[in-house]
């Protein structure tokens, strides 16, 4: 099962709910990724590992644009905010979500 917490800038206003990194439920595996055409960190779908792929359009896409093209793998360890260049981090009272 995956895990999501979330994620706050240090310096501007936006927040994430992601996983930080990989992670894996029991249908997808995923990662985590900027997407510098919605400038939004994502979780994105790398692989299904189950024998019914739901629909296998969504792996390697921007869950919010559906682009496959200007993402790059999130850094969870410099953590740097897509919108002000901030200090993304996760707060000890962030929700904590299950998923999968």
């Amino acid at each position: 099962m995956g895990k999501k917490v979330t994620y706050q800038c240090d310096k501007c206003d936006y927040s994430a709910h992601i996983s930080g990194g990989r992670d894996v439920g029991m249908i997808v595996k995923t990662n985590t990724y900027v997407c510098y055409i919605c400038k939004e960190i994502v979780d994105v779908i790398t692989e299904y590992w189950t024998d019914v792929t739901p629909d296998e359009s969504a792996i390697g896409k921007c869950p919010k644009c559906n682009s496959s093209e200007n993402l790059k793998e999130w850094d969870n360890k410099k953590c740097p905010c897509p919108k002000c260049n901030g200090t993304m981090k996760d707060s000890p009272e962030t929700e904590i979500t299950m998923w999968d």
